[in-house]
């Protein structure tokens, strides 16, 4: 299964993807639990960006982390998704706080917005910029 899928990575998307780390877990909170207590010390610091799928908050518990919450931005009234945006500039401020792991959730749940490029490749910036 390790093999089949990093073929596919590097057949549909030029990944480069090393099966001797990968890990079976039996769904998606067990994994993102596990991988962020392989990343941080307990009490260590981990952002979302509410409203988030309900549990993350949870997973964050869970793993012994501190939560930091930094919401969406909103533009307008709620029910357009397109209004939804990362406050870049208050993820930076916690970043710079010492924030160890942010859980991003792409396509967003629940409020469905998709990422602009722009502002995924400014975020993957600020996460190499802070570690």
């Amino acid at each position: 299964m390790f093999e089949a899928f990093a073929q596919f990575a590097d057949d549909r998307w030029n990944w480069k993807v090393d099966v001797a780390h990968m890990r079976i877990a039996t769904d998606v909170g067990v994994g993102t639990v596990e991988v962020i207590r392989t990343l941080i010390a307990p009490g260590d610091k981990v952002m979302l960006n509410s409203p988030v799928y309900d549990n993350m908050w949870r997973w964050v518990a869970e793993a012994r982390a501190t939560l930091v919450d930094v919401p969406l931005a909103m533009k307008g009234t709620y029910g357009d998704n397109s209004d939804f945006s990362l406050d870049l500039n208050a993820i930076e401020r916690e970043y710079k706080a010492g924030v160890k792991v942010h859980i991003l959730c792409h396509p967003h749940n629940p409020v469905g917005v998709i990422f602009t490029k722009e502002s995924l490749a400014a975020l993957a910036t600020l996460a190499k910029k802070y570690g």
